[in-house]
């Protein structure tokens, strides 16, 4: 091969390369060399502050501090990724527990967010795919613990032994949200919901279970609503003291405790009204004031609800501890009887330095199936598997009740 033809041929290889070489830089997009090409779709509207109309809030409240909130948000969307804005960040939002819903199926929610707006208000969002846009409609639920309700009340009492009574259902409100026109629904401590049922109940039928306040509500932030419930004058009460006589000097022999003293507490007690026992909560704290006659209204105590008792159509105070009343429970005698029973007698002896006369109640207990032999002094009721002994002691005096007791324990 002649040099004229090598040269030739050369030069036609290379002007072949370069051809190619401009051909594939055309088909490779701007980037870095050697990346695969990749087709996005368009960037399409993109609304940073779709702002709903919020409507059907509802509260499912608990008296114990942890209450659901519910509300739907009706917003129209543009076709793409919209942010949709709900109320305001409620800060006691449990963890994990927000949860936005497309009801509609008209898109589908990518992120929920919590982003200040224009006004500087951290405001509850979610961001929405949406195909085609127009109207959506959301559901969006948290829990929260800064919402709570109780019932509350006073009684003032008087020297005829007569006395008023008001109740309040409060409603608090610890967060920054203003929750207006709110449905609210009551549950708690003896309401309408059994443990056992709460995990088999989701939704419509969750509200249909518990028993409503009745109206809609608004409860701004920061806020304490109190609803009076009811108000009721004249009402005859008694007070005594008491106390519940433990298992320590009964059962069976060899117990080295003969003797016990007792410290027992105040009680008033007066009968408890209709619109008391159908209350969504028996738990509710007293504040209890005494009209002396001399000084008009004192406060004498505030109770919460660990010492107050709707039972038995009665409604019992544990006002206070008695600095003036003592009592001792004494065995006198323990014995066996067959292979199982025992007979044991005791003696409660009640002591007063008060100026006054004082009806003093106890609530006595037995271990297995038994049965009262004999007593002497106060006055004896058997009720379920104890009894209640009463014994009305002189001011500045004692009073003794003894008793006989035959019962059957398994150790």
């Amino acid at each position: 091969m002649s040099y004229r033809r090598l040269r030739t041929l050369l030069s036609t290889l290379v002007m072949i390369l370069v051809l190619l070489s401009v051909t594939a830089a055309g088909a490779q997009p701007s980037g870095e060399p050697g990346q695969l090409a990749v087709q996005l779709p368009p960037t399409q509207g993109i609304q940073d502050a779709v702002e709903p109309v919020i409507s059907g809030l509802r509260i499912l409240c608990s008296s114990s501090g942890l209450s659901m909130v519910t509300y739907k948000a009706n917003a129209n969307l543009s076709p793409g990724v919209s942010a949709v804005y709900g109320l305001e960040e409620d800060a006691g939002t449990s963890a994990g527990s927000i949860l936005v819903r497309c009801l509609d199926g008209s898109g589908s929610v990518e992120t929920v967010f919590v982003r200040k707006d224009g006004a500087g208000a951290r405001r509850l969002g979610w961001q929405v795919l949406s195909k085609d846009g127009g109207p959506s409609v959301f559901e969006v639920t948290y829990v929260t613990t800064s919402i709570r309700w109780a019932v509350t009340g006073y009684l003032i009492t008087g020297q005829d032994m007569k006395a008023e009574l008001g109740l309040f259902l409060s409603i608090e409100n610890d967060s920054d949200v203003d929750y207006k026109e709110a449905d609210f629904v009551l549950y708690g401590t003896e309401g309408a919901i059994n443990a056992g049922q709460i995990s088999k109940i989701a939704g419509l039928q969750l509200w249909n279970l518990i028993k409503p306040v009745g109206q809609a509500l608004d409860i701004n932030a920061g806020s304490d609503l109190r609803l009076p419930l009811l108000t009721i004058k004249g009402i005859a009460y008694r007070t005594y003291v008491g106390a519940s006589l433990g298992p320590n000097l009964k059962g069976y022999l060899g117990k080295q405790i003969t003797k016990e003293t007792i410290r027992p507490d105040i009680f008033l007690e007066t009968a408890a009204d209709k619109s008391i026992t159908t209350l969504p909560s028996k738990a509710m704290s007293f504040t209890v004031y005494v009209n002396d006659g001399t000084n008009g209204k004192v406060p004498a105590n505030t109770l919460l609800p660990s010492s107050v008792q709707v039972v038995d159509e009665k409604l019992v105070l544990k006002i206070d501890t008695a600095s003036e009343i003592v009592a001792e429970i004494e065995r006198l005698d323990s014995k066996v009887v067959g292979t199982s029973s025992y007979e044991e007698s005791f003696r409660i002896r009640v002591k007063s330095t008060s100026q006054y006369p004082t009806e003093a109640q106890f609530i006595e207990s037995f271990p297995g199936e038994w049965e009262l032999i004999s007593y002497i002094g106060g006055e004896w009721q058997k009720s379920g598997t104890g009894a209640t002994i009463k014994l009305t002691v002189p001011a500045k005096g004692s009073a003794d009740t003894m008793y006989k007791v035959r019962y059957t324990y398994s150790k």
